[in-house]
């Protein structure tokens, strides 16, 4: 029997959907992306700058930033239930990041929206420091395997010699070169150097990376240009009067928060809170009656004591999870009746778009592509941190359901192996989960190999408001 669903689901309740069966269905969706050992691919669609231009390169394959999360994910969930399964995908996913390693030290795949990347120049910071993240916590994990923790070390250093030649003070197409410290002068980019630095710092007991350029870089973004104390924002660095989009937010604070772990920074915990209690201003009620966060503030020219007004969306649907993460935090050492009841509505927003397969949408309120091809990354990672030591289950994923989902004439097909995006009954995209290049675009395209037909099985009709 077919399910036929509507989203959002306003009947969704938050505890009866963030399950561990919910994150079962996820786990199945995120492996069924697996295109070589601790490789994951999936659609490469950025939505806070509507980017979806790789699927004209035909690329749907991995992109390094997201293969570190998958890393630190399954380190959480071999320590809640001891499955080998995931000790040996997070080996395999160690492994993979070594190995995409440029000889000149930053890392190949690593320009997300932009991919496929085959350099390490067509990048930027965050995507380059990321990997380090992922790398020592793996050195950190117990049962690592100790010959590839041997050649992590050196990679880093590596990493670093390049990082520092290609990236300090190289700044951005506004402002190239930086006048202070710091690498691309975007905020959320260079915090994540920074707190690879100071990772570094502990694990290695060598702070000389991070004092010469890590806290530098620090004093920069925590200093008046950058830091706007009464809004609770942070500018963003690379055009004028623009401040950091909220979906940036869920990188700045965790980043705040592991520099500040690592370093016992005093002027972090004040700051994070303050950033953390001002999310909530971005919440207001979207066009589809729920609660959202605005895509980002408005801010007059020299003027960063107030905020103009706030452009709504697109929102950027696949930070939610992160940020919600960020606003449970707080609440938690500042609890808030108020500012609870927000919370509370957003966690509803986030239950309501949760597809059958367990994916979400990458943004409302854009193209439909945006909406309908469900992303599961971030919902997989929200999981595993709220369930915790129930978070119960193997690598080994289960069934992917097949879904046909539909938002105005657009219909997104999906099963474990394959996806198709149409239009008024024409293919605009076609594509294979398992290999990151076989795509095919237009009706006539062929993609050897599989069957289409196949989509045509379904266990769950969809239908997304527009």
């Amino acid at each position: 029997m077919t399910d036929k669903c509507e989203y959002p689901n306003r009947n969704a309740i938050p505890e009866e959907v963030f399950t561990l069966e919910t994150l079962k269905k996820a786990n199945a969706q995120l492996m069924s992306w697996r295109q070589a050992a601790g490789a994951f691919g999936q659609l490469l669609l950025h939505p806070c700058w509507e980017e979806a231009s790789s699927l004209d390169r035909r690329y749907h394959g991995q992109t390094i930033y997201r293969n570190a999360e998958v890393l630190q994910g399954a380190l959480r969930l071999y320590k809640a239930n001891g499955d080998i399964s995931w000790r040996l995908l997070a080996d395999d996913v160690a492994a993979n990041i070594l190995y995409l390693q440029t000889p000149g030290g930053g890392f190949y795949h690593a320009a997300y929206e932009f991919e496929p990347s085959y350099t390490c120049e067509h990048s930027c910071p965050i995507h380059q420091s990321a990997p380090i993240l992922a790398l020592l916590d793996y050195v950190e994990f117990p049962e690592a395997n100790a010959n590839r923790v041997a050649l992590i070390k050196p990679a880093i250093d590596t990493w670093w010699k390049w990082m520092e030649r290609f990236w300090w003070l190289r700044g951005n197409q506004w402002k190239q070169p930086l006048e202070v410290p710091g690498f691309c002068g975007v905020t959320n980019q260079d915090l994540v150097v920074v707190a690879a630095l100071a990772r570094y710092a502990r694990v290695y007991q060598d702070d000389s990376l991070y004092v010469r350029f890590g806290k530098p870089v620090l004093d920069t973004y925590l200093g008046p240009a950058y830091y706007h104390s009464q809004i609770g924002l942070f500018e963003r660095g690379d055009k004028p009067n623009f401040v950091e989009r909220t979906s940036y937010y869920e990188v700045i604070i965790s980043m705040l928060e592991i520099i500040h772990r690592e370093t016992g920074d005093p002027r972090l915990p004040e700051i994070v809170d303050n950033v953390a209690r001002h999310l909530f201003d971005a919440l207001h009620i979207g066009p589809d009656g729920l609660t959202h966060l605005s895509w980002g503030a408005e801010t007059e020219p020299g003027n960063r004591a107030e905020i103009k007004g706030w452009r709504a969306s697109p929102y950027s649907f696949k930070a939610y999870p992160a940020l919600i993460e960020i606003m449970h935090a707080y609440l938690q050492r500042h609890p808030n009746p108020q500012l609870q009841a927000g919370y509370d509505n957003l966690e509803k927003t986030l239950a309501a778009y949760v597809y059958a397969d367990a994916t979400i949408p990458v943004s409302l309120g854009t193209e439909p592509v945006f909406a309908l091809a469900g992303y599961v990354n971030t919902l997989w990672t929200y999981l595993v941190n709220r369930l915790g030591p129930q978070a119960q289950l193997s690598a080994t994923p289960g069934p992917v359901p097949s879904v046909h989902r539909s938002c105005g004439d657009f219909v997104w097909k999906s099963n474990a192996h394959a996806w198709q995006l149409s239009r008024d009954n024409n293919t605009l995209y076609a594509g294979i989960k398992c290999n990151p290049g076989a795509i095919a675009i237009g009706p006539e395209e062929p993609v050897s190999g599989y069957d289409f037909t196949q989509l045509l099985q379904v266990d769950s009709h969809e239908v997304v408001q527009s």
